[in-house]
């Protein structure tokens, strides 16, 4: 087994969560209070996790449906679902077009979501001028909300959650939604229930027969930073993996990230690590970084650096990704990212097919591990290059260790919290996996792990932890 302090690490955070009920109104969008008398108490619905995954919609009732090409702009939303869990409103809405949340061309309008309490306040979310004003004028940063939508890709088909405590929204009270600007969507109305129960424990040790790889963005160098520089390798040393996927290490050489690695003291041992880099423009440089040797996977112009590690139990093949950032469907960016992704996946399938070179022959039926920043802005096709036939990986799922949410990157000063960085594997069972951010963890669980409470704040990506077994 490896070290207990992880073994003693338990997911019991609870977050507050979602409830329902509808009757629709015809008065002026935003405009009339909610009327009395009072809507009867809710059933207690399942709170969804926002995650780009709907299954957990599927017992939340539609509290508003609309007429398909009334839109003025882009956004035509046919139906909308929403529930409540104490102070956190929770709302899907479907469109008939795909396209991106906060990003895209002029002409596709915007979409408010309109949110109104009790007490007559309001909020106003500008999806696409990514902004939230308060009744009043006040704007208001996402962190204030808890704001987190999912996916961020383009889709027809979006979920996202609010926070209302800083409104003093509560269990029984009633919340009024609705939709403005490209498309508009009458008030409705819900009752918000009870919070969830607390989110089950999570031992997240990693058995001696497990493959674990943790991949960290560092942001702009930050491995080499002198004020960063120490957090991170608090979180690296945490994680405790076998494999690092990193990205955005800039201008770092492989011996100096080996011996950032060193210093971090990673699982206490004295073996070297073997680091494989490739760099891509100023700051792209991705690596691979093991206590294990290395075969690295050479390629021509790569935004990702591959390698097969030499396992005791046979050899994994593992990519650190760092595709093209910002942009949305159809951008320049999106071209390019999809270019560089399909790169990727053609150097996969390669592998497999004993393509590759001769070098590589051996290792053709090795299983494969992508982690790192996708930037998953733009076209939904960036996921199924990989999910797809041929190559046909499976995508994790990770959760944060202490909460209920998913996000991977989150910088307050314009888009709000997104998952940026996947984990997509084959060949091997996915056994546990979760996203640490040390700001959400209590005081044991930052003395257990040897983590300060601002450690996550070294970059604008957390770290992401996957542990796998080899497959049957």
């Amino acid at each position: 087994m490896r070290s207990l302090k992880l073994e003693r690490i338990l997911l019991a955070f609870a977050l507050g969560l979602a409830c329902r009920t509808p009757p629709e109104h015809d008065e002026p969008i935003g405009q009339e209070p909610i009327p009395e008398p009072p809507i009867p108490p809710a059933a207690v619905e399942p709170a969804p996790t926002i995650d780009g995954s709907f299954d957990d919609w599927s017992e939340i009732a539609a509290i508003a449906a609309d007429a398909q090409d009334d839109a003025v702009g882009s956004f035509d939303v046919t139906r909308i679902q929403a529930t409540a869990r104490g102070s956190e409103l929770f709302v899907r809405l479907d469109t008939s077009t795909i396209l991106n949340l906060y990003s895209g061309p002029s002409e596709d309008g915007t979409l408010v979501l309109g949110v109104r309490v009790e007490d007559g306040r309001e909020l106003r979310v500008d999806l696409r001028a990514r902004h939230v004003e308060l009744s009043g004028g006040s704007a208001l940063p996402w962190s204030a909300l808890h704001f987190v939508a999912s996916p961020n890709h383009a889709s027809n088909d979006f979920e996202m959650r609010l926070d209302l405590s800083a409104l003093d929204v509560a269990e029984g009270q009633r919340i009024a939604v609705w939709l403005e600007g490209s498309d508009t969507v009458s008030q409705a109305e819900i009752v918000a229930g009870a919070p969830p129960p607390a989110a089950p424990e999570l031992d997240v040790s990693s058995s001696d027969s497990a493959v674990r790889v943790a991949s960290l963005n560092t942001h702009l160098e930050g491995l080499a930073d002198p004020y960063r520089a120490p957090k991170i390798r608090r979180l690296l040393r945490a994680a405790e993996a076998d494999v690092y996927s990193l990205q955005e290490l800039g201008t770092m050489p492989d011996d100096a990230i080996a011996d950032a690695l060193n210093s971090a003291h990673v699982d206490g041992s004295d073996a070297p690590w073997n680091v494989y880099g490739v760099s891509y423009g100023q700051y792209v440089k991705s690596a691979v970084a093991s206590r294990h040797p290395l075969v690295p996977i050479h390629t021509t112009l790569a935004r990702f650096a591959g390698a097969i590690v030499l396992f005791d139990g046979g050899p994994v093949a593992v990519f650190s990704v760092h595709f093209k950032c910002c942009g949305y469907y159809g951008s320049p960016e999106d071209e390019t990212r999809l270019w560089e992704a399909d790169l990727l996946r053609r150097t996969i399938q390669s592998l497999r097919e004993g393509n590759l070179g001769t070098a590589y022959d051996e290792y053709a039926a090795a299983p494969v591990v992508v982690m790192g920043d996708f930037n998953d802005v733009g076209s939904p096709q960036l996921q199924t290059l990989f999910t797809a036939y041929p190559l046909e990986l499976s995508r994790g799922a990770p959760l944060h260790l202490a909460g209920r949410d998913s996000f991977t990157w989150r910088d307050d000063s314009g888009f709000p919290p997104a998952i940026l960085d996947l984990t997509l594997y084959d060949g091997l069972a996915m056994s546990r996996a979760f996203v640490l951010d040390s700001a959400l963890l209590d005081a044991d669980a930052l003395e257990e792990l040897d983590l300060s409470t601002s450690d996550s704040e070294g970059s604008d990506h957390l770290l992401v932890v996957a542990d796998f077994d080899r497959a049957d």
